[in-house]
């Protein structure tokens, strides 16, 4: 069965309601092993993405829906069956690897096969070396740092490097950045008969939580178990001083220095402060990464949206004006690609969904006919699957953009069509550029309440379309002066109404944030 919106959708539900319960074991298998006394909060930072994605695999695996080669005899009981993970970064989303010993593993265990120690490893190694950009920054950034900083910036997504000078120079607020990457190397033995003594204890399966119970010794990254009081010892020796406030819009998704400083920080009364670092967030009905995050920050920021929740304060990243330009005769298609893997179970074009991705982008090429200027924007990353040979195969006189800059290929064009509903038409419609956007609201995508209504508008106007063959349609129609289209009230209106609530950006965006820190630096100083 395709893991269409649907499935995902019943997938994402059940998860979520048990995802408490998963963390709770591993919460316990780490202070187990290491006599700790860790608490869940601690742990949902250190681990939470991790969990996300391992849960996820499982799951899907667990449903068996995914066609995933089981492994046989000969290949179980070969060394390193179940594959070993330092830090959580050794735990690739999309290695097929992984997947696939993930499913043969569960396959086993279902079926009354007893675990064996020569599955897995002796031994594993973190190992993390600076390069000469990685020093350069840190010697730039301890140029520029105060001795005794109030809020410290890591990975802050601020976007420009003057715009990040611009948040720097507040001095009253002491702001210091940080890339919190250090020299490491670890080297960890793995406990192999702890690991397997755990799994054994889970004897009667009965769902899928069991299942996760008994698999989780077995894949838990040794620096959750064997390596985690040395770690966290490591982590106390290199961390910077306490800030009272620390900010980040990505850095808790596979950076273990930033998340284990932290759990340490917040334990002595320092606050994260977290923002969404891109599109879909608030939009679709449900988004475990949306939940994580935003269960692990003391305060939360969003583009515009609320969705009920406590610690959610909207405010607006830092803004790059793009200039429009009608002039241009260039429409430029800004593209994504998914890889086939299901790395996560969310509401995108993943596993076979890409395909509906991939036709609809091809649809669309071919419904414009080879006399509308085009550029694609393939995407940064190529996942071997003849995506943008494809593209060249349907539209062999279009542009192949090389430009590094998105936002100077958006404002060299004339209009910017999007394939999919991600961050980068954020950017477009907030900077009151003419969109277009194919999407599938069919099998891909499920929107939250508060979205749905702002969506189908979009759709009416013609900025959404649910086909290639229409939006190229439709493009055609209004190439010759899109602004005609663009400047309608019913089109604008709508536009406004959506960004409002989903990339709400502002030009008083360092206004903003100066006294959004001040804010929280004096919570923080009310509670010592």
């Amino acid at each position: 069965m395709l893991w269409n919106a649907e499935k995902i959708e019943q997938a994402l539900s059940y998860l979520e309601g048990c995802q408490e319960r998963l963390l709770d074991e591993v919460v316990e298998l780490i202070n187990s092993y290491s006599d700790a006394e860790c608490d869940r909060e601690y742990v949902r930072i250190i681990a939470g993405s991790w969990l996300i994605h391992f849960s996820h695999h499982l799951f899907v695996a667990y449903d068996g829906q995914q066609p995933i080669e089981y492994c046989d005899n000969q290949k179980i009981a070969s060394n390193d069956f179940i594959p070993a993970f330092g830090d959580v970064t050794d735990y690739k989303w999309i290695d097929p690897s992984i997947h696939n010993s993930i499913q043969s593993m569960l396959n086993h265990v279902s079926s009354g096969g007893e675990i064996e120690e020569k599955w897995m490893a002796d031994s594993v190694r973190i190992y993390h070396k600076a390069g000469w950009k990685t020093t350069a920054l840190k010697v730039v950034y301890w140029l520029l740092n105060p001795s005794e900083p109030k809020v410290m910036l890591v990975k802050p997504g601020v976007k420009g490097k003057l715009n990040l000078m611009r948040l720097l120079s507040k001095k009253g607020l002491r702001i210091a950045i940080s890339n919190m990457k250090y020299d490491c190397n670890f080297t960890f033995h793995l406990d192999k008969k702890w690991r397997v003594d755990r799994s054994k204890e889970i004897v009667d399966i009965n769902g899928y939580v069991d299942i996760f119970c008994k698999l989780l010794p077995l894949y838990i990254p040794a620096i959750f178990v064997e390596g985690f009081s040395e770690y966290r010892a490591w982590i106390k020796e290199k961390i910077p001083p306490r800030p009272k406030v620390v900010f980040s819009c990505n850095a808790l998704h596979n950076h273990s220095e930033f998340c284990f400083a932290v759990a340490e920080w917040r334990l002595n009364g320092t606050r994260l402060l977290y923002m969404q670092h891109g599109g879909g967030y608030g939009i679709e009905k449900c988004n475990s990464i949306e939940n994580f995050e935003s269960m692990s920050a003391d305060t939360y920021y969003t583009y515009g949206w609320t969705n009920y929740k406590p610690n959610i304060v909207t405010m607006s990243p830092s803004w790059l004006t793009i200039a429009e330009n009608p002039d241009s005769d260039t429409v430029l298609l800004n593209c994504l690609d998914m890889p086939d893997e299901l790395y996560r179970i969310q509401f995108a074009p993943v596993g076979d969904l890409r395909n509906v991705l991939h036709q609809n982008t091809y649809d669309f090429l071919s419904a414009v006919g080879k006399s509308t200027p085009i550029k694609i924007r393939p995407y940064s990353y190529d996942y071997h699957a003849g995506f943008l040979e494809g593209m060249i195969k349907v539209a062999p006189k279009a542009i192949i953009s090389t430009c590094k800059s998105n936002m100077k290929d958006y404002s060299s064009s004339r209009l910017v069509v999007h394939n999919y509903i991600g961050t980068s038409w954020l950017e477009t419609l907030s900077n009151n550029i003419p969109t277009i956007c194919l999407y599938d609201p069919v099998d891909t995508h499920r929107f939250h309440e508060n979205a749905q209504p702002l969506i189908d508008e979009l759709e009416r106007v013609g900025i959404l379309h649910c086909s290639g063959d229409s939006a190229g349609q439709f493009l055609t129609e209004i190439y010759d002066n899109p602004y005609d289209w663009w400047k309608k009230p019913e089109v604008q209106s709508a536009k406004n109404k959506f960004v409002a609530q989903y990339a709400n950006f502002s030009s008083d965006w360092i206004l903003q944030w100066e006294n959004e820190f001040q804010k929280q630096i004096e919570l923080v100083s009310q509670k010592i």
